[in-house]
């Protein structure tokens, strides 16, 4: 089996990374659930991407990239057979700011707790598309793409999933 050497030269690889890592990696988290799994899977992720840089065809880089990262978390999933998605953090979210309200800080921070919970029991396929969806703010084509997954696909396991956590929320 021959084994075709990467096309990307350290100038553009670095550019690459640079641009695309922070994305990964908030991906990764959200999928892992832990920041040192993330790590793992982020980097294994890059090392995909430079070994089959030559075999990348037009599209969306970006949710090519991600398409690689939950490959490589499913396979992780089935090897090891668990699944978690990191707690919703408002933080890196852009919240209006209620700093004069402490009663709005209890109940989002009681909120962002139910919401986390609600979220780590829908099933993977619902979960990683109310992931990508609604807290990563793909939209449903980008998604689906990321996701390998028809667009419509995405719609009804979107809406599943959100159905699923409104009732166990109600």
């Amino acid at each position: 089996m021959t084994v075709l050497a990467p096309t990307a030269t350290p100038t553009n690889w670095d550019g690459i990374v640079e641009e695309h890592y922070a994305d990964v990696q908030r991906w990764a988290l959200r999928l892992t659930g832990n920041p040192h799994d993330a790590d793992d899977l982020t980097q294994e992720t890059f090392v995909r991407v430079f070994h089959a840089l030559d075999r990348y065809q037009d599209g969306s880089f970006a949710a090519w990239l991600h398409r690689i990262c939950t490959n490589l978390f499913l396979d992780s999933v089935r090897r090891n057979g668990k699944f978690k998605v990191a707690p919703f953090d408002p933080d890196t979210h852009n919240l209006p700011d209620h700093q004069a309200d402490p009663a709005w800080h209890y109940e989002t921070a009681a909120l962002v707790g139910r919401v986390g919970e609600a979220l780590r029991r829908l099933p993977g396929q619902y979960r990683e598309c109310v992931v990508a969806c609604d807290i990563e703010g793909k939209s449903y084509e980008d998604a689906a793409a990321t996701l390998g997954l028809k667009v419509g696909t995405v719609r009804s396991r979107l809406h599943r999933g959100r159905a699923a956590m409104r009732s166990d929320l109600s």
